[in-house]
């Protein structure tokens, strides 16, 4: 049974083969020009290449050469004249806290805190408080991420 079994896999092994085989060739056979075409192609990829680095003199990419510029200056909120309690309110801010829930939290009113945030404004350069998010994290300003 099991002899039976193996000759039925392996006849029909060959036969999967011999289609495959046989589809193939067909495939060459009534395709021919799209082959020559993608052969052309591959050719005319590998001159481009080899010209292009000929003419180029060098065999690494430019933006190797290029030299690495060191990160600019840390900016800290001392240099930008933000006070402690307004570096607070940044940070809460951040944190996407309300103005309610900043007056809340450091026991402050409302009053103060929007005073404060249109200084933080004015400080940063900016009109709205995604921006200010924005500058404060690309300046390094806050000290816990979200």
């Amino acid at each position: 049974m099991k002899k039976d079994i193996l000759w039925y896999g392996l006849i029909l092994a060959v036969a999967l083969v011999l289609l495959r085989w046989l589809e193939y060739r067909a495939l060459l056979w009534e395709s021919p020009f799209n082959i020559g075409i993608i052969l052309l192609a591959v050719l005319f990829l590998g001159v481009g290449v080899w010209l292009g680095v000929r003419a180029s003199g060098t065999k690494t990419p430019a933006s190797a050469t290029v030299p690495i510029q060191p990160d600019p200056p840390r900016v800290t909120s001392e240099d930008l004249g933000i006070s402690q309690r307004e570096q607070e309110v940044l940070e809460l801010i951040i944190v996407g806290h309300s103005n309610r829930e900043i007056a809340d939290q450091l026991h402050i009113s409302i009053t103060t805190v929007k005073s404060h945030v249109s200084s933080i404004y004015q400080k940063l350069d900016v009109q709205r408080r995604t921006q200010a998010v924005q500058k404060a994290r690309q300046l390094g300003l806050n000290r816990y991420e979200v």
